[in-house]
C-alpha cells in the first residue's frame, strides 16, 4: 500500500518528501515545500459581499471579514496569484499552531477532503458517543502542554445546567479535568486574562529568538466561545492579538479556511498538489435559470452531485442528488422564499442546531452556492448493514522553525442515516449527519483498519502540509 501512495505521488510530479514520520505524525522542511509551491491562478469566485436582503440585517461586514483573517474571494485569489513572490520577499516566518478536523471520503487508495473545521468547535458527539467521551480533548491538551509553553483558555467554564448556552454544560466535552490537571490556566474573557498575575509576568518578560519557533513566545493561548464570530468576541481577540504580539494565538493562520469553504476551496485549487485533493467543484450564484442543472452537469461531469451551502455546519443544506433530478432540486431550493428567521441577525451565518436538508435554504443568507461531483468511500458493514462513510480526522497543524507537522489525534468513520440497501433519497445514504442511536454502534466496526489508517494518514498529511505552508505565506505576508 505504501508503495502504491509513493507511486500516485510521484506520478503527479510532486511526490513529498517527509523528513520524519511516527504513526501519528509526519513533518516535512518548511524551506523545501515553499520552494515547490506551484500556483494556478483559480477561477475568480462569482460573488462578494451580501446580498440586498442580508444587507437590510445590517450585518457588520468589517467585522465579519476579520473572521477571514481579511480575505475574500477576491482577495484571496490575487494572494495567491504573487504567493510565489511574496514567499520569497517574507522574512518573518511566524511560529504557528492550528487545531482542526476535516471531512474526507477514503476509498482505499483516493483521498478526497471535503471541509475543513476548527477543532475547538468541533463538537465531536459522535466520537463521544461512540468511543470515549473527551478524549480528543485529551489527546489536543497532552500534545498542546507538551510543546513546552504555558496553555492559557480563554472562554466561558463548565456548568452542569445543560440549558445553559454559554457555558459548557458537560465538564468532559473538552475533557475539563485533564486540562485543568495539565494547566489550569483559565480566563472568561480577553479582560480577565491580562488582569491574571501569572500572564501579566509573562507579559512583562522579555521574548527570545525571532519568532519562527514555538519557544520563542510566552505561552499559547485557546480561545474558544460557542459562536467565536460574534463581532465582541472577534473586536476582543484581534486586539489582543495586536497588543500581545508574543503570545502564540491558536488557529492564525487556518481560520480563514476553516471558516470558509470558499476560501477552503479556492485554497486547495490553487495547486496542482493539493487540488488533487480536492472534488471537482464549482460555485454558482444563487439564481434559479432554466439551463443551470445542464451547465453544471457539463462542468463538473459524472452521475451524482452533492449541493452545498458556503458556509454552514452539521451537514445543513447539503444535499445529493443525480443528473435526472438535479434540475428539480436546483428549482426546490433556489426559487424557495429566502426567510431570515434565525436567531442570530448579526451573523452572516445561519446554522440551525437540528440538521436539515431542503428547510436549511430558507435561512441561508449567501449569493452563492457549490455544487461538488460526489466522492464515494470505501464500504463498510456496520451491525450487518452496508454504508458509504465519511471519515473525520482530527489533527494539529504546527510551524516550528523549519518544520512543518503535522500531528493527528483521532479518525473514525461517519455514517449516513440510512444504509445503501435501504429504501430512502440519496441524501440520507451518502451524506452523514448526526445519528440519535449512536450510542449503540459499535466502536470497533467505525474505526479505520490498519492498511486504511496508514493510507488516509500519509495521503492526509501531504496534502495538508503544502495546504498549510500556503496558509503561513499568506499570514506572514499580511500587507
Amino acid at each position: 500500500m505504501k508503495y502504491v501512495l509513493l507511486l500516485l505521488l510521484a506520478a503527479m510530479g510532486n511526490a513529498v518528501r517527509c523528513i520524519a514520520e511516527s504513526p501519528d505524525e509526519f513533518i516535512f522542511s518548511y524551506s523545501d515545500l515553499v520552494k515547490k509551491i506551484q500556483v494556478v491562478v483559480p477561477e475568480l469566485p462569482l460573488t462578494e459581499g451580501l446580498d440586498g436582503a442580508a444587507q437590510a440585517l445590517r450585518f457588520p461586514i468589517l467585522d465579519q471579514r476579520s473572521v477571514f483573517n481579511g480575505l475574500t474571494g477576491k482577495s484571496l485569489t490575487k494572494k495567491l496569484s504573487e504567493i510565489k513572490e511574496s514567499a520569497g520577499r517574507t522574512t518573518k516566518r511566524r511560529a504557528e499552531i492550528s487545531y482542526l478536523f476535516a471531512d474526507l471520503k477514503y476509498d482505499g487508495e483516493h483521498l478526497k477532503i471535503l471541509e475543513l473545521g476548527e477543532g475547538k468547535n468541533g463538537g465531536f458527539r459522535s466520537f463521544d458517543a461512540i468511543f470515549e467521551e473527551g478524549r480528543i480533548w485529551k489527546g489536543f491538551w497532552k500534545y498542546a502542554t507538551s510543546l513546552g509553553l504555558p496553555v492559557f483558555y480563554v472562554g466561558p467554564g463548565p456548568s452542569n445546567n445543560p440549558i445553559n448556552k454559554i457555558g459548557i454544560s458537560l465538564n468532559e466535552k473538552i475533557a475539563w479535568p485533564d486540562f485543568m490537571k495539565k494547566s489550569g490556566l483559565w480566563a472568561w474573557s480577553v479582560q480577565e486574562l491580562k488582569a491574571r498575575p501569572d500572564f501579566q509576568a509573562l507579559a512583562s518578560l522579555e521574548r527570545s529568538g525571532d519568532g519562527s519557533g514555538v519557544k520563542d513566545y510566552k505561552a499559547i493561548v485557546v480561545y474558544k466561545y460557542r459562536d467565536d464570530r460574534e463581532p465582541s468576541h472577534l473586536r476582543a481577540l484581534e486586539k489582543f492579538k495586536k497588543d500581545y504580539p508574543d503570545f502564540l494565538v491558536l488557529d492564525c493562520a487556518s481560520r480563514p479556511f476553516a471558516a470558509s469553504k470558499e476560501l477552503n476551496d479556492i485554497l486547495f485549487r490553487s495547486s496542482k498538489e493539493t487540488a488533487f485533493f480536492r472534488p471537482a467543484c464549482k460555485f454558482y450564484p444563487k439564481r434559479y435559470e432554466s439551463g443551470l442543472a445542464k451547465q453544471i452537469i457539463s462542468d463538473i461531469g459524472g452521475e451524482f452531485f452533492v449541493i452545498k451551502p458556503v458556509d454552514s455546519g452539521m451537514s445543513n443544506g447539503v444535499i445529493m442528488t443525480s443528473r435526472e433530478h438535479l434540475d428539480t432540486d436546483l428549482r426546490r431550493i433556489l426559487t424557495a422564499r429566502v426567510v431570515y428567521n434565525h436567531s442570530h441577525p448579526t451573523t452572516f451565518n445561519y446554522r440551525p442546531t437540528d440538521t436539515q436538508s431542503y428547510s436549511y435554504w430558507f435561512g441561508d443568507t449567501n449569493k452563492q452556492f457549490i455544487v461538488e461531483a460526489f466522492a464515494p468511500s470505501r464500504t463498510i458493514t456496520v451491525l450487518g448493514k452496508k454504508y458509504d462513510p465519511t471519515i473525520r480526522a482530527v489533527f494539529a497543524l504546527v510551524h516550528d522553525k523549519d518544520a512543518i507537522k503535522v500531528k493527528f489525534f483521532e479518525h473514525w468513520w461517519k455514517l449516513a442515516p440510512k444504509a445503501l440497501d435501504e429504501y430512502s433519497i440519496l441524501t440520507l445514504k451518502h451524506v452523514s449527519q448526526y445519528r440519535p442511536d449512536l450510542k449503540q454502534l459499535p466502536a470497533k466496526e467505525l474505526t479505520l483498519s490498519d492498511a486504511d489508517e496508514r493510507g488516509m494518514r500519509s495521503l492526509m498529511a501531504g496534502a495538508m502540509a503544502r495546504a498549510y505552508v500556503k496558509m503561513l505565506v499568506l499570514e506572514n505576508d499580511k500587507s
